[in-house]
């Protein structure tokens, strides 16, 4: 059976290979409190999803319909043990829902493309027989066009040329390529919601074959590995299994 890859699964190793041992070879279970950031961006990403099925549907949500799918999508989330930093559960909810009011009030009534998909799920073969997830936000078009569009929460700046070189979406715009062969042209596209600002960008296709040819490397590394040491650093303060992995000094510090 061919190994099954996805960006999630790549980014664990490349952050610590420990952690990509106990998750994924060993499958420990772990009781542990998400952090509060993730919280907020899965329920953020729930809500617009199940507002583009609608939009698919060629339905419009309204602003109040939006808002009640959100409660929602937040009580459920926050029924969960949450590790909370800087900011309390209320202050969240506002931040939370400031988010889906100024990207409703941007692209209401969700016309200006077409949606193909929402949280697609596919495969994409890869030239060494592994297979990679291929998990897009949302897929549309316009024109012959195909977006693969993405939701950000973080406040963090996200420049054009680190769009230009991003594997996770990189990959999916491969597959987009392979499965849609109508298409001309397939734009990245990230929604900045923190900051209400968009980040638009084209690879071409030697962009993408090096993105795929740095994928099968890191797979190939990853097969061929034996040892999987901590590497410690600041998230492993927001690491699941922080409260399994092995005492020591290297690591305390940074909890």
């Amino acid at each position: 059976m061919p190994s099954n890859y996805s960006h999630s699964k790549l980014s664990t190793f490349e952050e610590c290979k420990h952690k990509y041992k106990l998750k994924y070879i060993e499958f420990k279970k772990v009781d542990s409190k998400t952090p509060a950031f993730f919280v907020v961006g899965s329920v953020v990403h729930k809500a617009l999803e199940l507002l583009y099925k609608e939009v698919a549907k060629e339905r419009i949500v309204s602003k109040e319909e939006l808002n009640q799918l959100f409660e929602k999508e937040w009580g459920i989330a926050f029924k969960r043990p949450v590790l909370f930093q800087d900011k309390s559960e209320s202050e969240l909810k506002l931040l939370a829902w400031k988010y889906l009011e100024d990207f409703y009030k941007r692209y209401a009534p969700f016309d200006e493309l077409g949606v193909l998909g929402v949280e697609t799920k596919d495969k994409l073969k890869l030239r060494n027989g592994s297979l990679y997830d291929v998990r897009i936000d949302k897929l549309a078009f316009k024109d012959g066009v195909y977006f693969v569009c993405d939701y950000k929460t973080s406040s963090s700046s996200f420049s054009v040329e680190e769009a230009s070189s991003d594997r996770q979406l990189g990959m999916y715009a491969f597959w987009v390529r392979s499965r849609f062969r109508s298409a001309k042209r397939v734009v990245l596209l990230w929604h900045m919601l923190a900051r209400n600002e968009e980040v638009r960008v084209e690879q071409g296709e030697e962009e993408l074959k090096r993105i795929e040819e740095g994928v099968i490397r890191l797979i190939e590394e990853i097969e061929q590995t034996k040892e999987f040491p901590k590497k410690p650093s600041e998230r492993c303060a927001y690491c699941e299994y922080k409260i399994i992995c092995e005492e020591n000094k290297s690591i305390n510090e940074f909890l």
